[in-house]
């Protein structure tokens, strides 16, 4: 599996494929119920719960982690981690996206990744 379907609008308009290896993290928003699918310049949109979405990913050879209770990240994009504000940052600067972490699950995968971390 390569690719998975998202849609570009909450209400399912613009189905389309998405190839895995640019999705940078997943986030459920539980205002919409759907889970936002952010990639570098987009966000996506698909359903399911994230523990379907960690699963099915990492069954099918991707490393997807749980980063908090509402995110999922792509842990082979995630180039720093920032130790102060618990984030990981999918460029070297600290100026691109982020996805959030809960201490917990931050200490936790600092130690898997090998990448910068900033204290």
């Amino acid at each position: 599996m390569k690719e998975i379907s998202v849609t570009r609008k909450i209400n399912g308009e613009g189905l389309g494929p998405l190839e895995i290896n640019h999705i940078l993290f997943l986030e459920y928003d539980r205002a919409i119920n759907r889970i936002l699918v952010h990639t570098k310049t987009e966000i996506f949109y698909t359903v399911g719960t994230l523990v379907y979405w960690v699963e099915m990913l990492n069954n099918n050879g991707y490393n997807f982690a749980r980063a908090d209770r509402n995110g999922v990240i792509n842990l082979s994009k995630v180039e720093v981690m920032d130790q102060r504000f618990y984030r990981g940052y999918f460029e070297a600067g600290m100026n691109g996206k982020f996805c959030p972490f809960a201490k917990e699950k931050f200490n936790l995968l600092v130690k898997e990744l090998n990448c910068v971390v900033l204290t």
